[in-house]
């Protein structure tokens, strides 16, 4: 069950999971005492992301109350994770990624893209805050899911949102 399965391993939330709350809510249901952990850098994307979504009538309590209503830890990027991105940043070079991919001319302005980002960075710090922490990673990032498989000695074990579907949907 590709560790789904060992309730005392922590997951760690990308923020193209933190948009899904039925999923999350599935989670915590199904695994009530399990550690559902954000990232602080998954915490910042969702935050930049719904300030540029809902610009005035964005409410940060909203993102608090959504937390606290789904027992969320917030996890804070420290001198280990730092020094794990370093090491991944390694990797990076070595593979020939980038960290600031290239982008299509119309999508210059950081302002109209939905959610502001121009370069992986945020990811793999989430990645690496799962690494650290010997958490799993839920996320429905192809690059890190591969990244996952094929070099598991610095990636964290990652999992898909359908992957963690299928489990909450057997558990029923």
């Amino acid at each position: 069950m590709n560790g789904l399965d060992q309730p005392q391993v922590p997951l760690y939330l990308d923020t193209t999971v933190l948009w899904r709350e039925r999923l999350i809510a599935g989670l915590r249901a199904t695994f009530p005492g399990r550690a559902l952990c954000v990232p602080a850098i998954a915490h910042f994307e969702r935050v930049r992301q719904l300030r540029l979504k809902l610009r005035d009538s964005f409410d940060p309590a909203e993102i608090r109350t959504f937390i606290e209503t789904h027992d969320l830890t917030l996890v804070a990027l420290d001198q280990q994770v730092a020094d794990q991105i370093a090491k991944m940043a390694e990797w990076v070079d070595q593979h020939g990624q980038r960290w600031i991919p290239e982008w299509p001319e119309q999508r210059t302005d950081v302002a109209k893209t939905p959610c502001g980002q121009r370069c992986r960075l945020g990811d793999y710090a989430i990645a690496a805050t799962a690494k650290v922490h010997g958490g799993i990673l839920l996320s429905d990032d192809e690059t890190l899911r591969t990244a996952s498989n094929e070099y598991p000695d610095l990636f964290p074990q990652t999992v898909s949102s359908v992957q963690v579907g299928e489990v909450l949907h057997s558990c029923t």
